[in-house]
């Protein structure tokens, strides 16, 4: 189990828990709403390292290394977890930290919808084998965001320090929402 943080807004510390272990070269693999524990009392952690692998330096997991400018990304292939990208599902290879990123774009999503019932949003993810659609009634930060998360090609997908600094600069306009809507109660 890897403990990564507390805070008001889950997602902030999803990132960051995955910038933790891809800063450490590990690759989750099955990133999903069942693979995050929660106490209730803003501490989440990642779960279930069954499908994780260890891709120690110099292989490229985001983190600056003297090693980059010779390190090619690692590659999987037959290696399926709960939310998977397309080039996994079609059997074909990818980066299994660009697979997380998918991953957790998808978990952020179905987050979003869970909690759908009392934001009044909701969101719809439909593939057609090569797209993704996204459509939102509420939180157009989240869907913008995570866009990019959900590139069809892997090799465009964000790192996760990259999706972190994006999430980043979004969150105060997302937090401000939820305060607008009177959702966040204050903790402080």
């Amino acid at each position: 189990m890897i403990l990564f943080g507390t805070t008001f807004c889950p997602h902030l510390h999803r990132h960051k828990g995955l910038v933790f272990m891809h800063w450490h070269g590990i690759a989750h693999l099955d990133i999903s709403l069942r693979n995050i524990l929660t106490d209730f009392n803003g501490h989440y952690a990642f779960i279930d390292f069954e499908t994780s692998r260890l891709f120690p330096p110099p292989c490229f997991s985001g983190r600056p290394s003297p090693h980059d400018e010779f390190a090619k990304p690692p590659r999987i292939q037959g290696v399926h977890g709960t939310e998977d990208p397309p080039e996994i599902e079609n059997g074909e290879e990818s980066d299994p930290f660009k697979v997380d990123i998918w991953a957790l774009a998808v978990v952020i999503l179905r987050a979003c919808k869970v909690r759908s019932e009392c934001l009044e949003t909701f969101f719809f993810l439909s593939t057609d084998g090569e797209s993704m659609q996204m459509n939102s009634y509420d939180i157009p930060q989240i869907v913008a965001f995570t866009r990019p998360m959900l590139d069809a090609s892997f090799e465009r997908r964000p790192t996760a320090a990259q999706a972190l600094a994006v999430f980043d600069r979004i969150a105060p306009q997302i937090i401000e929402l939820a305060r607008r809507n009177r959702l966040l109660t204050r903790r402080q």
